[in-house]
């Protein structure tokens, strides 16, 4: 299924297999992938609703719409709603990848796989994080700031803002290294994934936009729907599917990953 550089007419990556080769392991593990999903997007949409942090919730208090849902602006509930959530994302990137296991128990995926692990998959959600964070928010001051009228001065600033947008999209594409590690590989093995992923960088960018565009539309449609249906029932009903289609997108992202590791490192194995 995957294609190893040996000469210069083969290439690492095989777009057509790269774009479908999350949504087949998925389909190949339905129920184990539903299951877990199922679970953890009921959890946290559990947990936003009662602790007043749903995604409709600034909507609602936005459009000051009193539909019996409680709704909390406690800067520190939000804080603690995101440490929370990128908790349960680490918690189901080490479950995600199990389940082409075949199991017996109902929640086997709930079963202990170590502190160290767990750690290990927070680490790399919040460095994917950071990276989009840094590149976000230096994209919006580029966006708000001043101009100065001394050039030298805008040059330097304008050079050294888009060095480190540069430097965030470099550790993103490459971000296999710390799917590696996470699958108890070396914590960055940069010498063995740059050049062929520079090599196929198109490839892994149209695949990001099409998993992007696509989650996108589905994202808006079922706002749109919930919005127009809106009552107590139904924002409960929206958080279960947002987070469902949120760890979805995290599971096609995460076997995207992991074919790209296959790929690059199927010569080792």
């Amino acid at each position: 299924m995957f294609f190893i550089k040996d000469d210069e007419n083969k290439s690492v990556f095989s777009f057509i297999q790269g774009l479908t080769y999350p949504l087949i392991v998925i389909n190949n593990n339905l129920k184990n992938f539903l299951s877990i999903t199922c679970f953890f997007a009921f959890t946290m949409a559990v947990l936003s609703f009662f602790s007043g942090k749903s995604f409709l919730c600034g909507l609602l208090l936005s459009a000051d719409m009193d539909v019996g849902v409680f709704c909390s602006s406690s800067n520190f509930l939000m804080i603690i709603s995101l440490v929370v959530n990128f908790i349960v994302i680490s918690f189901y990137l080490n479950r995600i990848g199990m389940i082409d296991m075949k199991q017996e128990k109902r929640f086997w995926f709930l079963q202990k796989i170590g502190l160290k692990q767990e750690l290990k998959a927070f680490l790399v959600v919040c460095l994917y994080l950071l990276l989009w964070g840094v590149i976000c928010g230096i994209g919006y001051v580029l966006k708000i700031r001043e101009v100065t009228p001394d050039w030298k001065n805008e040059l330097s600033i304008f050079v050294l803002l888009s060095s480190l947008i540069i430097l965030a999209f470099f550790f993103l594409f490459n971000f296999v290294c710390f799917i590696r590690y996470l699958h108890g590989g070396r914590f960055f093995e940069i010498k063995k994934t740059f050049l062929p992923i520079f090599d196929e960088i198109f490839k892994v960018i149209f695949w990001f936009l099409i998993y992007f565009i696509i989650f996108i539309f589905l994202f808006s449609n079922v706002f749109q729907y919930f919005v127009a249906h809106i009552n107590f029932y139904s924002v409960f009903a929206c958080e279960f599917c947002l987070y469902f289609l949120l760890y979805f997108m995290i599971a096609v992202m995460y076997f995207s990953f992991e074919y790209q590791e296959k790929a690059l490192f199927i010569k080792e194995e």
